[in-house]
């Protein structure tokens, strides 16, 4: 099944936008990643069987604050 997830990143400039892409697609389960919000600061994250809390502390511990 199919779930979106939307998580709110911390994210200053571009480098940091993909860096946190990079790692939120290299996780398991993960098709496809976006960048939304007005101030382009949060990660929709679509898959099948996507484990929010893994992930979360993925980006938290590589990328930027989640």
């Amino acid at each position: 099944m199919q779930q979106k997830i939307l998580i709110r990143v911390t994210m200053t400039d571009d480098k940091t936008r993909a860096k946190a892409m990079n790692k939120a697609v290299q996780f398991t389960g993960v098709s496809a990643v976006e960048i939304k919000g007005d101030q382009r600061n949060q990660i929709e994250v679509t898959g099948t069987e996507v484990d929010m809390i893994g992930l979360t502390k993925k980006l938290r511990r590589k990328a930027a604050f989640a």
